[in-house]
């Protein structure tokens, strides 16, 4: 009988030990993450949808006004992430584009700094990405919807020629 309790309290106490060293692991992990989505340099911008989260990187035009286009030598990709993600993810999606090309690479909605207004559509992020840009001053982008993110530009106005260079899901 002795025994049996000592054998069940260093079973509890070998739980509780495991348990502690997860749940600092778990801790220490949720700590360098949004360590590293500090890192980056975001943005907020309030629209009729509510704020948005983005990052504008990469080469940026000159003299204020969009500066892209034929002749600049430059363009712009709009990347937008899939489900495990948000601006980290779209801006990780494109890679080393960001020393050729001006990135946006905003949350979707719920994601990391972006709020869920009206029913989360793909159309109604379509429309907080166009008002995006075009606060933003740009006419004309390439599009990069990543795995659950190439649903918004599926269901957008980029998809015509004169506003959209390409798109790629």
């Amino acid at each position: 009988m002795r025994r049996a309790r000592l054998a069940a309290g260093l079973l509890g106490a070998g739980i509780v030990i495991y348990g502690a060293a997860r749940a600092l692991a778990l801790s220490r992990a949720r700590a360098a993450a949004r360590a590293r989505l500090l890192a980056h340099p975001v943005r907020r911008m309030a629209l009729s949808h509510g704020e948005v989260a983005y990052v504008d990187c990469g080469p940026q035009p000159s003299g204020g006004g969009s500066g892209f286009g034929p002749g600049s030598g430059c363009e712009t990709i709009l990347s937008v992430h899939g489900l495990y993600g948000g601006y980290d993810q779209a801006l990780d999606s494109v890679g080393s584009l960001v020393e050729h090309c001006r990135v946006i690479a905003p949350s979707r909605f719920g994601y990391p700094g972006s709020a869920v207004r009206g029913d989360g559509s793909p159309a109604a992020q379509a429309a907080v990405f166009a008002a995006l840009l075009d606060r933003l001053g740009i006419e004309r982008v390439f599009v990069l919807g990543a795995s659950a993110g190439g649903t918004p530009p599926s269901a957008s106005p980029w998809t015509t020629p004169s506003a959209s260079r390409g798109s790629f899901s």
